[in-house]
């Protein structure tokens, strides 16, 4: 190590360092090590670029989703915020049983992006169940006022 900094580093080989260029013996003109690989092997049974032959192109993609027209915006979403709004309003604070499916229907219209018909048809049930159980209950409070009084 001392030498070094003193005289230079060691003096390199002259030539290039892996033979002559274009060398057949070096990977060059269709061989490799001096071995002539036949023809169609050790490709992949490609030759060139593309598919092999007698073999289409890649399988086809998934369809796209249905676009609006332009201009046109999406539907609203607003009657199935309220009907889960007024479910749970009701389920809570009048313990009303049939508010619990008109919450199940409301979130199942929410949920639903990419069918909007579907969507409504589900914020249409949510409104009749929590309808339906909203009659009941006041029908029930009704009847049980009207019993009550007959005690009396």
């Amino acid at each position: 190590m001392s030498e070094y900094w003193q005289n230079g580093p060691p003096s390199q080989p002259s030539g290039p360092p892996y033979g002559p260029p274009h060398d057949p013996s070096y990977g060059y003109e269709g061989s490799v090590g001096g071995y002539t690989v036949p023809g169609g092997h050790g490709t992949g049974g490609y030759s060139g670029y593309g598919a092999p032959a007698g073999h289409g192109g890649p399988p086809p993609g998934p369809a796209p989703y249905p676009a609006y027209p332009h201009g046109a915006p999406p539907p609203s979403r607003t009657s199935a915020v309220v009907a889960l709004v007024v479910s749970i309003i009701l389920a809570v604070a009048c313990l009303n049983p049939f508010a619990i499916g008109g919450l199940a229907f409301a979130a199942v219209s929410l949920d639903e992006t990419r069918d909007h018909d579907r969507a409504a048809r589900h914020a249409r049930y949510a409104w009749y169940t929590t309808g339906t159980g909203s009659v009941l209950m006041v029908l029930f409070f009704v009847l049980l006022v009207a019993w009550l009084i007959g005690l009396s």
